[in-house]
């Protein structure tokens, strides 16, 4: 996975929109449709929202939730709602908090693996809700996975699973924000395990992109 660092946010959320338009159309040569996995988050309101933008064949793009609290699609912590409000192009689906998780799992099957993955780093190095040193990222799972015990509030979340993560052919990881700054580190080192810093998963990419903005 490429590292691209710069000063100028905006300047990267610009490349990574670019990133993710790009693949999409280099995938759509090859398959009928395209699933992208997307977070919630401050860090990622603008590539959304700069990707929306683009002239795509949006009707075959399907947007699937990386990880989710167990709110209400409209409640102010959904991070659907903050994709919805960003990201105003493709098939979105959203997860059903009051819906068996194994429905939003058998809903994602329709369509295959996720091919494009979009995560952003947490302080600690998580990435969805795959937590250091958690059960969550020591889960073998393939599919979907819940928790009640998330170490971030609020503690009931879903996320897809570390297998399922490793499984996308593609990614685009984010460290944005001073706050970040130990994480990017604990990134970089090679001692580090998946297990130390779930954010190593995106090393195992063949292709893919690391957008650092630590100021």
């Amino acid at each position: 996975m490429e590292i691209i660092n710069d000063k100028e946010r905006d300047y990267l959320e610009n490349y990574g929109a670019s990133y993710i338009s790009n693949r999409i159309t280099r995938l759509l040569k090859e398959k009928n449709h395209v699933t992208l996995g997307v977070v919630g988050g401050t860090s990622v309101k603008g590539i959304y929202s700069k990707l929306s933008e683009k002239e795509l064949e949006w009707d075959r793009v399907h947007v699937f939730m990386i990880d989710e609290r167990y709110v209400p699609l409209d409640h102010e912590d959904s991070n659907f709602r903050l994709v919805k409000e960003n990201l105003k192009k493709g098939n979105l689906h959203p997860f059903d908090h009051k819906r068996p998780l194994s429905n939003y799992s058998n809903e994602l099957d329709t369509y295959g693996n996720l091919d494009i993955v979009v995560l952003s780093s947490g302080e600690d190095g998580h990435i969805g809700a795959l937590y250091p040193n958690h059960h969550s990222i020591k889960n073998n799972f393939p599919k979907f996975i819940s928790m009640g015990d998330s170490p971030k509030p609020p503690q009931k979340r879903m996320t897809a699973s570390r297998k399922m993560i490793e499984k996308a052919d593609d990614g685009l990881l984010l460290f944005f924000g001073a706050g970040k700054t130990d994480a990017y580190f604990k990134y970089k080192l090679r001692t580090n395990s998946v297990e130390d810093c779930p954010a190593q998963i995106c090393k195992s990419y063949k292709h893919g992109r690391a957008l650092v903005n630590l100021f």
